[in-house]
């Protein structure tokens, strides 16, 4: 992801999903034998997985790290409590 993009993931609603009718050429390395551009779910860029991941993360008292080296690739890191405490430590 470009540095640019970083900035604007974990906003709800933006998403670099391109256009449905746009196709690019597929390689069939992704999941399950196909391009990642291949799958379409109802809720595939919407622009709400990163954000709402994140903020999982962080109900259950874990982290959400992404880092991206730009023409390389994106990874992310979620630790999450093995003891399930710090949710049931919260307050609304």
């Amino acid at each position: 992801m470009p540095q640019a993009v970083l900035d604007k993931v974990f906003h709800y609603g933006f998403s670099t999903v391109r256009d449905i009718g746009e196709r690019r050429p597929t390689t069939g390395l992704g999941i399950l034998g196909t391009n990642a551009e291949e799958i379409h779910t109802p809720l595939a860029g919407l622009g709400f997985g990163l954000p709402l991941s994140r903020l999982y993360a962080k109900y259950f008292g874990g982290t959400f790290d992404l880092v991206s080296v730009d023409g390389y690739g994106s990874d992310v890191f979620i630790r999450l409590s093995r003891s399930g405490e710090a949710a049931e430590d919260l307050k609304f």
